[in-house]
């Protein structure tokens, strides 16, 4: 196997962040694993930042690609851990990992509603759409995603049937080539999707640019995908301390070691 890693930090890279990739690409080099790492940083607009990572990965000869978010810390050997998984499952796999907010959950949405979930034990849950923060990916899901996105985009430039809920679903799945202002091609593989809400009926949902590509992915007839227990994920973020809690011990916390 031999990743391709990008690492996305157009808001600047956490401290911990940049141990936990240095530690990792240390430990690859003992096991001489080899890699091609990606710094992704010139570009503020995520879901083009992710496509453009994505296309460039597929003109190399990596096996699988990993996206790595600029404010995640994990244990040493976990990315390319998750990288094996992507590839013995022959599927996409992301970390569990918490939102950037107090009792707001975490990253993602499993297909089974309240599914006793265990951190740090080596379980795979079955999920509808996957965070992009600690993910890899395997060739093969990257090129069916696209080979799925050019049809649809063939499709509509012919004639198509007047099913509006056919021609609905070609657009979610359409993918055509863009160019960035330096005049580089890429697929834009994350571009955001508005679709029938599957949690409330009659209401839609804005996906996010890393829900958006699983949604195309699972479209494209590539099921299933997984949300990975095993790694313990920190998520750093800021937050304001108030005299209100400056009297009171805060709870012990779970850390990454």
């Amino acid at each position: 196997m031999k990743p391709f890693i990008a690492l996305f930090s157009y808001a600047g890279i956490h401290h911990q962040t940049f141990d936990a990739l240095l530690a990792e690409l240390q430990s690859m080099r003992e096991k001489k694993v080899k890699h091609h790492l990606a710094h992704v940083a010139d570009d503020a607009l995520i879901s083009r930042s992710r496509s453009k990572a994505m296309s460039d990965f597929l003109r190399t000869d990596c096996d699988v690609f990993a996206m790595v978010d600029h404010d995640l810390q994990w244990k040493p050997g976990d990315l390319l851990a998750l990288l094996d998984q992507a590839a013995l499952k022959r599927a996409a796999v992301a970390g569990f990992y918490a939102t950037r907010a107090k009792r707001a959950g975490y990253a993602g949405r499993l297909k089974q509603e309240r599914a006793q979930v265990t951190i740090g034990k080596d379980e795979l849950h079955e999920a509808e759409f996957l965070p992009g923060g600690f993910t890899a990916i395997p060739r093969r899901v990257v090129e069916a995603v696209l080979a799925s996105g050019q049809d649809a985009a063939k499709t509509l430039n012919s004639d198509v049937d007047s099913d509006p809920q056919h021609v609905a679903t070609l657009h979610q799945r359409e993918l055509r080539e863009c160019f960035y202002f330096d005049g580089t091609p890429f697929w834009p593989f994350f571009t955001c999707l508005q679709v029938p809400s599957t949690l409330v009926p009659g209401k839609w949902e804005f996906l996010s640019e890393d829900w958006s590509f699983s949604l195309r992915a699972t479209l494209a007839g590539l099921q299933p995908q997984f949300l990975w227990a095993k790694p313990i994920l920190a998520h750093f973020g800021e937050h304001p301390y108030m005299m209100a809690e400056s009297t009171h011990a805060a709870p012990p916390s779970e850390k990454v070691r």
